[in-house]
């Protein structure tokens, strides 16, 4: 008998084996992924609800001056770009926008920054409040992004439990380098920012994703009560 045939019949005999084995405790592994659905319905509806605020802009003047670029990243610390698209990117990833966000938003999280400072052993600097209001209460590294398209197009997005609030943040950023470039004067013309997109309300969430889970529920619930039952079958046969 050719040996290739002989293990494409065990291999038959093996895969007969499982499905067979599978289908045996079916109860089983119906109740785990009715649990893993049940559990993922429940993560789903108890979960905060997020809000994706988009916004987006080009810029509409690329020419500029060397020394005028080179006095707009010395003022964020960064080195100096090559084009103001470059330099607006720098400048969204700088620590200066950030904290200029945040105090924008000071008054809004006054009472955070109360329960922060009573909760400090030691004197509080405004520094650390700085970064409380970043890190721990706006979350901008985590809730706040951007891309950069091909064509230069800026395209913005904040993260947030509040829709308004989510919208509030992006008009807040595209403020400030609307009022940057105006005070620094980078181009012949002021209006260097074209806003394509403004910043919305996002109507609908962007997470939880119901569906998505409840999918990502069934197939765990499928894997782990289908490896059990072979990994319990296998002792047995082997015991």
């Amino acid at each position: 008998m050719d040996p290739t045939q002989s293990t494409v019949q065990d291999d038959e005999i093996d895969i007969r084996e499982l499905f067979y084995t599978l289908w045996q405790n079916k109860r089983l592994i119906f109740l785990v992924t009715l649990i893993s659905i049940i559990v993922a319905g429940i993560i789903s509806v108890f979960s905060p609800k997020q809000y994706k605020s988009t916004a987006s802009f080009f810029i509409s003047n690329s020419q500029s001056s060397s020394s005028a670029l080179m006095g707009y990243a010395s003022m964020f610390g960064i080195d100096t770009p090559s084009n103001i698209e470059n330099l607006i990117q720098n400048v969204l990833e700088s620590y200066s926008i950030k904290r200029a966000v945040a105090e924008i938003f000071r008054e809004r999280f006054s009472h955070e920054i109360s329960d922060y400072i009573r909760e400090k052993d030691t004197a509080v600097s405004e520094d650390e409040i700085v970064a409380f209001l970043i890190h721990e209460s706006l979350f901008l590294e985590k809730r706040f992004s951007f891309n950069v398209t091909k064509n230069n197009l800026f395209k913005l997005t904040f993260i947030s439990t509040d829709p308004e609030f989510s919208k509030h943040v992006l008009d807040v950023y595209i403020d400030l380098i609307i009022d940057y470039n105006q005070r620094l004067e980078l181009s012949v013309e002021k209006n260097m920012i074209t806003i394509v997109d403004p910043p919305r309300i996002p109507l609908k969430k962007f997470k939880p994703n119901t569906l998505l889970n409840l999918i990502f529920g069934i197939i765990l619930g499928l894997s782990l009560s289908s490896i059990f039952v072979v990994v319990r079958e296998s002792l047995r046969r082997d015991s």
